[in-house]
């Protein structure tokens, strides 16, 4: 993810957050919107994740590979997930 955009000002420098969604109050950059926005237009979306920004968005996705605090938050949450460890096994699973 890129770094933070900053607005400079003479005393100060404040976080900007252009890639917010308005209708979440917790993310800067809320994945939610890409996965609702991926789906609207008919695709089925995979998310993999691993944190707590990753949340949103595994709400929204159709099938969750969490690792991680994401596999807890899921556990816990009770949003349907997979486990994962890395990426290769992620590949051996979709071959499955």
């Amino acid at each position: 993810m890129a770094r933070q955009p900053r607005a400079f000002r003479r005393t100060a420098h404040d976080p900007e957050f252009p890639w917010a969604d308005p209708s979440c109050t917790r993310c800067g950059n809320c994945k939610a919107q890409y996965v609702r926005d991926l789906r609207a237009r008919g695709f089925r979306v995979v998310f993999v994740g691993d944190g707590l920004s990753d949340r949103c968005g595994a709400r929204a996705a159709d099938t969750v590979f969490a690792r991680a605090s994401l596999w807890e938050w899921c556990l816990r949450e009770g949003v349907g997930a997979r486990p994962f460890v890395d990426f290769g096994a992620l590949r051996e699973d979709e071959a499955a």
